[in-house]
């Protein structure tokens, strides 16, 4: 990428992808500075926003996640990953309601997404509301049987864990059945 924008320092998608592979290497900040570059050439480019967004919330600057996948929402209204992504950082920030919506947009958009299932499942679980917990979960898991184990260990269901619909559930769709 570096070799591109000497050629052609213009170029929007080799700023945004060198901000990506900067990401992938752990290097946010500089990353985020990339995204930067490709957004000033091209201010509408909601990837661009999107990808910002993750590594701002990897840093755990999520006030400045959230806002830069709002500004990818604005672009792309149907960006089902820019919508998760938001509501990953409302889930990390304890804003459960908030969350729960931006997750519900995914799956308005993307039907099949299981991990918004899954996301809005721990949320319920959290919030001890059992039912909810599990018809999401149930979801979940239908789509993706992996979410069988992950739920298993995630902290994020230690609440209902005893729960014996819930031991049902995990027992009825484990991948070892």
């Amino acid at each position: 990428y570096e070799k591109a924008l000497d050629i052609k320092p213009d170029y929007h998608e080799a700023w945004y992808n060198r901000g990506n592979a900067l990401s992938d290497l752990g290097r946010l900040e500089e990353a985020i500075a990339s995204h930067d570059q490709a957004l000033k050439i091209k201010p509408d480019y909601h990837e661009a926003w999107n990808n910002r967004g993750i590594a701002l919330k990897n840093l755990g600057r999520l006030e400045e996640a959230i806002a830069s996948h709002d500004q990818a929402l604005k672009i792309k209204p149907d960006g089902y990953r820019a919508w998760g992504n938001r509501g990953n950082a409302l889930f990390n920030l304890g804003r459960y309601e908030e969350a729960i919506t931006s997750y519900k947009q995914v799956l308005n958009i993307k039907p099949d997404e299981y991990l918004a299932w899954y996301k809005i499942a721990c949320i319920y679980s959290i919030q001890n509301e059992i039912g909810l917990a599990l018809q999401n979960l149930k979801e979940a898991i239908l789509l993706n049987k992996k979410y069988c184990n992950m739920a298993k260990k995630n902290s994020d269901f230690d609440n209902i864990r005893q729960d014996v619909r819930f031991q049902k559930l995990l027992e009825k769709y484990s991948p070892e059945n």
